[in-house]
């Protein structure tokens, strides 16, 4: 849940009793949006190259809902990348920007298609279910996914299949 920004008093408590009693301490907390010279930096770190960075520049994005314009294309490159953590990392997050999300279904289905992808396979085939339109091919590689994998991962998408099929009014079970 987004806590909306401004200021709010925090009390906090500790009881030590029977040394000391209970302690309590009363502070002023202010909550902000990040502001834009932030996503600059982000946008900077994730150019980076240094993993550790490009990692902790992609999770701090999805705070940035409205700057999806900037932010898709630089999520777009390291999901074109090699780095399978970081792929993971950004598939995600890309879940924050539906416009963009919406508009690269075919970079998502190829994720969610990668036999190799791992965990990103799963939150690909999550983001197919949430936004791809009624088509074959995303139903066939939903199928195949479920068809083709073990544990988590088909169990990830029955889930989707499932939440794809309800979306388009089909009532075929995914197993």
């Amino acid at each position: 849940m987004a806590v909306p920004s401004g200021e709010y008093e925090l009390t906090a408590s500790v009881d030590l009793s029977p040394v000391f009693g209970v302690l309590t301490k009363k502070t002023t907390v202010t909550v902000a949006r990040p502001r834009d010279d932030i996503l600059d930096v982000r946008l900077k770190e994730l150019a980076s190259g240094d993993p550790s960075e490009v990692r902790r520049a992609i999770y701090d994005l999805r705070y940035f809902p409205k700057d999806g314009e900037r932010i898709v294309p630089a999520l777009v490159s390291v999901l074109e990348g090699k780095d399978a953590n970081l792929r993971q990392a950004a598939i995600s997050v890309f879940g924050s920007f539906p416009k963009g999300a919406a508009e690269h279904l075919d970079l998502i289905l190829s994720i969610a298609t990668d036999t190799e992808g791992g965990y990103a396979r799963g939150r690909a085939a999550y983001l197919l279910a949430r936004f791809a339109p009624q088509d074959e091919k995303y139903e066939k590689a939903l199928t195949d996914g479920v068809k083709s994998s073990e544990g988590s991962l088909k169990r990830q998408f029955e889930s989707a299949l499932d939440q794809y099929r309800r979306r388009h009014n089909q009532d075929k079970p995914a197993r």
